[in-house]
């Protein structure tokens, strides 16, 4: 069954306050009382606020935190900027469309109507109608860029009908997608989807299996984005292990060798024996809760891979050690790379190919095989000769 929040659905009015100020208070004035949505108003008392972190912070956060569906609405100010460059209406959309919840988005009439003028001449004079062209550059990037629905409006009361239909759309389309949930027979894999993941494995499109699973391993490793980046900058943050002797560094790099060549060999056989099973012979549908399985072991490898090489970063040894232990943390570097770079050609071939028009007496052929790289030990070989030599060791 799926679970309940329990509360109702909250509104982030995203806009510039002192020239909308009307339409925002027009717009909670008929959505609470006539929806019964919550509608989050950062000059009303009843914005939930962190004392401890300022203005610009607490919009964000309770975009991230309580926004269910977002409204952004444009007149002809452009608002604060931030540190970023980027006015906190701005910051505010990027967030809410990071996190992947509904967006409409409404610009005054006037200011729409300057817009294809602006991009003709973009050094003109727009004062009298804007007060910075970087208004004029949000509109055009949410248009070219972020490719959203735009509504013109002149009055509060085109925002307010038009939200009304679209909220009643949003609320079939929700029926529907809760009905294919609770009829499925699909494990509770598929229940803890989200997002566009989600929307594959109910709606099943063309290859739906090969997309599923290509949007499953970019929200994997989108997700350890910071683990990487911890990665990248040899960050670990925990108690630091000392080797004093050459045995126990020996001893300890015999034992981080063995896991990473498991790590590796694991990956091959979830991609080369189960990922065909979970796809399904050719003209079959394929196993949702497979692909889901082998998806999520791609991204615990990864993971895994990310954490193996951060231990090194916590070993205290003797200098004549840090060579050593430097050639073989670059080993990891050789699947990671293999894994994030299969994901993106995974992805990119997969949409290039389903563009083209099917034919069945001509049934289409994707390439998506998958390569790894052998890690190279020579280097780290060449720096175990060098240690062995200066101290002696036969070993």
């Amino acid at each position: 069954m799926i679970e309940s929040s329990g509360r109702k659905p909250c509104i982030f009015i995203s806009s510039t306050c002192y020239d909308l100020s009307q339409v925002r208070y027009d717009i909670k004035n008929f959505i609470e009382p006539n929806l019964g949505y919550e509608v989050l108003l950062s000059e009303f008392s009843s914005f939930p606020l962190d004392p401890n972190i300022g203005t610009v912070d607490n919009c964000l956060r309770v975009v991230n935190e309580r926004a269910d569906l977002f409204v952004l609405i444009l007149g002809g100010r452009y608002g604060h900027i931030t540190d970023n460059g980027k006015s906190v209406t701005n910051m505010e959309y990027i967030h809410a469309r990071a996190k992947e919840i509904p967006i409409y988005v409404f610009v005054s009439k006037p200011v729409l109507s300057i817009l294809n003028l602006w991009k003709a001449n973009p050094t003109a004079d727009f004062t009298s109608a804007v007060d910075s062209t970087k208004i004029l550059e949000f509109i055009n990037q949410i248009y070219s860029h972020y490719n959203v629905w735009v509504f013109p409006f002149e009055h509060s009361q085109d925002i307010t009908t038009t939200l009304q239909s679209q909220f009643a759309y949003l609320f079939c389309d929700s029926l529907l997608y809760r009905k294919r949930i609770i009829t499925s027979d699909f494990n509770n894999s598929i229940k803890h989807l989200y997002g566009n993941a989600l929307k594959i494995a109910l709606e099943k499109p063309v290859a739906w299996e090969y997309i599923l699973f290509g949007a499953l391993l970019k929200d994997g490793v989108k997700s350890h984005y910071t683990k990487r980046m911890d990665y990248n900058y040899h960050i670990k943050i925990g108690k630091t292990i000392t080797l004093d002797k050459f045995q126990d560094v020996f001893d300890w790099i015999i034992e981080k060798n063995s896991e990473i060549i498991n790590l590796i060999e694991m990956l091959g056989k979830i991609i080369n024996t189960a990922l065909p099973v979970a796809f399904g012979p050719d003209g079959e549908h394929g196993n949702v809760d497979e692909i889901i399985y082998i998806a999520e072991s791609v991204i615990k490898i990864y993971k895994a891979l990310i954490e193996w090489a951060l231990e090194f970063d916590n070993i205290s040894i003797d200098d004549d050690f840090i060579c050593l232990l430097f050639e073989l943390r670059k080993i990891s570097l050789f699947p990671l790379e293999d894994i994030e770079q299969y994901i993106e050609h995974f992805n990119n071939t997969l949409s290039e190919e389903l563009l083209k028009p099917f034919d069945e007496e001509n049934p289409l052929y994707i390439d998506l095989s998958w390569v790894l790289r052998g890690s190279s030990f020579d280097e780290f070989f060449k720096e175990l000769e060098k240690i062995k030599d200066k101290f002696n060791l036969k070993c």
